[in-house]
C-alpha cells in the first residue's frame, strides 16, 4: 500500500523548515531573547488568533 504525500504537507514541511531556519539565524545575530520572542508571537498569531478567526 503506498501513500501520497499532499500538496499541502510539502507546504507545511517547507514553511516549518524556513521558519525555523529564519529563527536560528535571528539567535545567531541578535541573541536568545529576539529569538525567544519571535517564536512567542509566533504562537500567540497561530494558536490564539488563527483558532479566533477560523
Amino acid at each position: 500500500m503506498s501513500q501520497s504525500i499532499a500538496p499541502i504537507d510539502g507546504f507545511v514541511a517547507i514553511s516549518v523548515f524556513a521558519f525555523n531556519l529564519f529563527q536560528l539565524l535571528m539567535f545567531r545575530r541578535h541573541g536568545f531573547v529576539s529569538m525567544y520572542l519571535m517564536r512567542f508571537i509566533y504562537y500567540l498569531l497561530w494558536h490564539i488568533a488563527w483558532d479566533y478567526f477560523r
